[in-house]
């Protein structure tokens, strides 16, 4: 079952985002990257509309009591690299609550991530 990514849109409205809504809304929380993350970013959008919505093991760092799932596309580290943490609801809505990339296998530096969402005041996590 596709999942919808619920967000701000280019509109100006609040809605199901488009790819292209989710890639200016990511360029708007930590910044353009260039192409080929940009790229990287239209995966990972992707990725979460076909996302079955369940977390795994990664609840570490739940958000409001739900578990947090994510995504990962591109090469590890600053630059191309870009992981999206979100949450799910049910199985059809996503929300984004945190943009980062890789630094280590399991571990993470998020540019971006609502303050609600509590990871211990780091901007560094690891699942």
């Amino acid at each position: 079952m596709s999942k919808n990514i619920w967000g701000p849109k280019t509109t100006g409205s609040d809605g199901v985002m488009s790819e292209d809504d989710f890639i200016a809304f990511a360029i708007a929380k930590v910044g353009d990257g260039g192409t080929t993350w940009r790229k990287n970013v239209a995966k990972a959008y992707n990725a979460i509309t076909n996302h079955d919505g369940q977390a795994g093991a990664n609840d570490k760092y739940p958000h409001k009591g739900k578990a947090v799932c994510h995504v990962s596309e591109g090469k590890r580290g600053a630059g191309n690299g870009v992981s999206v943490f979100f949450t799910a609801k049910g199985e059809v809505v996503a929300s984004v609550i945190g943009i980062g990339y890789h630094i280590g296998s399991a571990s993470y530096h998020l540019e971006w991530r609502l303050p609600s969402w509590d990871t211990a005041n780091s901007a560094n996590i690891t699942l």
